[in-house]
């Protein structure tokens, strides 16, 4: 590779394009930088960027995603320090530019440890050319080349404004469309029923409850993408990975904030959306799950006691710092009737916000497909209740996503001739 040296603050290469992306590389001395460099003499980037810094001295350009693809780093990580500031790093700066480390004398532990932290991979020193190679085309997938997604799945939770106001249906509904819709992209979609003790997440999908979440606890210490996934449970018809709740009631508490932290890195790394329906109350580490939420949907009904909780979730949110994460505030079982209780103007009073969605009621339909356990789409297609779910859901993804994937999601369910193969029998020639 003819690297072609300008004359800025800062070390730039450019050369032509064959790895189609911006790699800033940041080492802490000059000898780990030309050893790279020689290593990659053969290799070309869209744009190369180096630089002799420690990790806590990461330029401010470098977090802009039109700025940089990728960002390499070398971190000493038996000083805490550097690995508090990488820390640093993945939570805020690089939320949505892949980060990956290079460092010498890595253990498999460690590695695992760096992977939950949310680095995309860890290139060990010493390292060849086809080492770099490989982290660089994972890097490149990250980056959301191949798929038009960012380069991070993310994380839509569900709470509750009232009690049984259905927003597990919605959780389970908007889950199943999803992963029925993006599967043939190659886009997994992961369903978590953390409301542990009394969830029905996965009845609604006639999966019996299990030990995958006592599971996740006993391996918190070696969990990684292979083993989260043999935990969940793989919905047969639309590919949905569902964790559902415990066989057996088990104590709040159970769950710790560095546990949920470790899932929804994972998650983020292997799925491209993560539906988490809430539990009805708050817990320290529920509220992590919220904290680290792309989209938080608000589900109520119109009634006294629901607006009210609504309201009261609605200033959580904000007593807790959670402010400044989107939140849809969605009317559930919404009829004309609902109008002559309270109008939706003074709900929104109420609320002091909008409401965002109105989803109609369907109690009869929506009963019947959660007692068979299954999609309602497999009950009636093309109900009213079934497309308000996907509209909802179709304008979070939209809004979500740097490109608009919403195309994916409009693409026209087979009919029921077409599902069992009879398309063309009653065809005009």
């Amino acid at each position: 590779m003819d690297l072609v040296h300008l004359s800025t603050k800062d070390d730039v290469y450019l050369d032509n394009s064959t790895i189609p992306l911006s790699l800033a590389a940041q080492f802490m001395s000059r000898k780990a930088e030309q050893n790279f460099l020689v290593k990659c003499r053969d290799i070309s980037f869209q744009r190369l960027i180096t630089r002799i810094e420690g990790v806590s001295s990461v330029p401010k350009e470098f977090h802009q995603k039109d700025s940089v693809d990728v960002l390499l780093v070398e971190v000493n990580i038996n000083q805490p320090d550097d690995m508090q500031y990488l820390q640093t790093l993945l939570e805020n700066d690089f939320v949505n530019i892949p980060v990956i480390v290079t460092a010498s004398d890595v253990t498999l532990n460690m590695t695992r440890e760096l992977m939950y932290m949310g680095v995309v991979d860890v290139l060990i020193q010493p390292f060849t050319e086809t080492d770099i190679l490989t982290v660089m085309k994972r890097a490149c997938e990250k980056n959301g080349r191949h798929d038009g997604l960012t380069a991070k799945g993310k994380v839509i939770s569900f709470i509750k404004g009232g009690g049984g106001v259905g927003a597990t249906t919605l959780a389970v509904q908007s889950g199943c469309f999803l992963a029925t819709k993006l599967a043939k992209y190659g886009m997994d979609v992961s369903l978590l029923d953390m409301d542990i003790q009394f969830g029905t997440a996965g009845l609604y999908l006639d999966m019996q409850n299990d030990d995958g979440l006592m599971g996740i606890l006993a391996a918190r210490d070696r969990m990684d993408g292979t083993l989260l996934k043999g935990l969940f449970n793989k919905h047969d018809t639309t590919g949905l990975n569902v964790l559902t709740i415990p066989r057996d009631v088990v104590p709040m508490d159970v769950i710790s904030d560095d546990i949920i932290l470790r899932i929804l890195r994972i998650l983020r790394q292997e799925h491209k959306f993560t539906i988490v329906d809430m539990p009805g109350v708050w817990t320290p580490w529920s509220a992590k799950i919220l904290e680290n939420s792309d989209m938080i949907i608000l589900v109520t009904e119109i009634s006294i006691s629901a607006i009210s909780q609504a309201k009261r979730q609605l200033d959580a949110l904000q007593d807790q710092g959670l402010g400044d994460i989107p939140v849809k505030v969605v009317i559930n079982r919404f009829t004309n009737k609902s109008e002559k209780v309270f109008s939706i103007h003074s709900v929104e009073e109420v609320l002091e916000r909008r409401i965002d969605h109105k989803i109609p009621n369907d109690y009869k339909l929506v009963c019947n497909a959660e007692n068979k356990g299954v999609p309602l789409m497999n009950i009636v297609s093309k109900s009213k209740v079934d497309k308000s779910i996907r509209d909802l859901i179709s304008e979070v993804v939209g809004e979500l996503t740097d490109v608009d994937i919403k195309s994916y999601l409009a693409e026209a369910s087979p009919s029921f001739m077409e599902r069992i193969g009879l398309r063309h029998v009653f065809t005009k020639k």
